[in-house]
């Protein structure tokens, strides 16, 4: 039998190859937890060390693809503030109906496949969904418009902002939706909730609502950690009596929209960041770009354009230890993105209000 003998120095290599093989690993049943922010690596100028992460990489941006809209849905005044399905049927949900004829805006979601399909851009034959809401933006004293919609069956949820000396309220409605002759919402003024405000933050509400099979949860705008340290979503059944209060995962920066959740309580949260409001908002050092990195473009820019995957259990929102989908960044712009759902495995919707300009664009995922 020949005996093979093996040198330390060759020992000591196998050794290093061994070590060095495995660093960029992560045991896949370990729980996924965020970087602490004492331990984030930033250059002079405070901009996270795009390969100190865990793919020892900079992570790929995506961008958009612009889905063109006509006529008043592309105008100003329609100021879009959430997306949701209801259906096949894509609501647009201009943040003042009443400056927009009292309704909302429809799409087709085969319209939508269609033109991405490539089908023309006249493919996309948008339609107005007349909305009546009760009332309540006369009621409401300092009415600041419509923010979040989500839909159960034939009842449709919505959350409305508004100022006072105290501060921002915020209030979450319930209403039902009619398809004969024609698709229409009528809001229940008497089904009026007040949502609790964990913290008082100028213009800053309950801008996203989840609708589950059993309650109706809506999340805070504002959910960093020097801002809010401990964060919270408000529940409520589906006849909108209050329940309790769950914690949230701490998220830097604005949360402006959610996506409707999936069997295991998945969903996307739409996390924007405008360097103006860097003030207000005193962002913290973000773990999520310190654990994963950040693009190419977020790293040349303050600005922040990305979905964040989030679950929803009863003991609380976490995050899914999924990387952050970034979006490319316009040159110059930032886009103030406030509507956001999926579209079926093919990606996202996404939609500004009206900074640059009314976009509504398709985010597809990330290629695996």
């Amino acid at each position: 039998m020949r005996i093979f003998r093996i040198s330390v120095t060759a020992w000591l290599w196998l050794v290093f190859l061994a070590l060095t093989a495995c660093c960029g690993c992560e045991d896949p049943s370990s729980p996924h937890t965020l970087t602490d922010a004492g331990d984030i690596d930033a250059d002079a100028d405070g901009n996270v060390n795009n390969l100190n992460n865990i793919n020892n990489s900079q992570p790929a941006e995506i961008a958009v693809v612009e889905l063109p809209l006509t006529g008043d849905a592309a105008g100003a005044l329609a100021e879009y503030s959430a997306l949701a399905w209801f259906g096949d049927t894509l609501i647009l949900v201009p943040q003042f109906p009443s400056r927009f004829d009292n309704a909302l805006v429809a799409l087709e979601k085969s319209q939508i496949l269609a033109y991405l399909d490539g089908a023309p851009a006249e493919t996309l034959a948008w339609f107005p969904v007349p909305f009546d809401d009760g009332g309540l933006g006369m009621q409401i004293a300092s009415f600041e418009g419509f923010e979040a919609i989500g839909f159960s069956g034939g009842t449709v949820y919505m959350t409305v902002e508004a100022g006072s000396t105290a501060g921002t309220t915020c209030t979450v409605v319930r209403g039902t939706v009619t398809t004969e002759p024609a698709l229409s919402i009528t809001l229940d003024p008497q089904s009026l909730t007040e949502i609790p405000q964990a913290v008082q933050l100028d213009n800053m509400g309950h801008e996203a609502l989840l609708v589950l099979e059993d309650r109706v949860v809506t999340v805070y705008e504002a959910n960093g950690a020097n801002v809010n340290p401990s964060p919270v979503v408000q529940t409520f059944d589906l006849q909108l009596a209050p329940l309790a209060g769950v914690p949230m995962v701490s998220l830097e920066y604005r949360v402006t929209d959610v996506t409707a959740a999936d069997a295991f309580g998945h969903f996307w949260a739409l996390n924007y960041f405008y360097p103006g409001e860097a003030d207000l908002l005193d962002p913290a050092p973000d773990p999520l770009a310190a654990q994963f990195g950040e693009g190419a473009t977020h790293a040349d820019s303050d600005v922040v354009e990305r979905l964040v995957e989030l679950a929803w259990s009863p003991n609380g929102v976490t995050h899914t230890g999924a990387a952050p989908i970034q979006l490319r960044l316009m040159p110059g712009d930032a886009r103030n993105w406030e509507g956001l759902v999926r579209l079926d495995d093919r990606g996202f919707l996404v939609v500004t209000d009206k900074f640059p300009t009314t976009i509504l664009a398709f985010v597809p995922f990330p290629a695996r």
